[in-house]
């Protein structure tokens, strides 16, 4: 059980526009390393347990976006 990383770009203003982004209000780039491992590490976790109980695809496309862009700006 893998995520598919795609590169895509992210348009923040349409996550921004969506109930279900509760997590587009923090400022990644303003987190320390640790927290910004934490971070990602409970997006991937809300985005598991979003699949396990077969949410809606576009919200799990949405959620493959941020974790993807998450990775690739924060990741090491």
């Amino acid at each position: 059980m893998g995520i598919k990383v795609e590169k895509v770009d992210l348009d923040w203003e349409e996550i921004l526009d969506m109930d279900f982004a509760r997590f587009s209000l923090a400022d990644v780039g303003k987190m320390s390393s640790e927290d910004k491992h934490f971070f990602i590490a409970e997006v991937l976790q809300d985005y598991t347990f979003q699949r396990e109980i077969n949410c809606d695809k576009n919200v799990l496309k949405v959620y493959e976006k941020i974790i993807g862009y998450l990775i690739r700006a924060y990741g090491h």
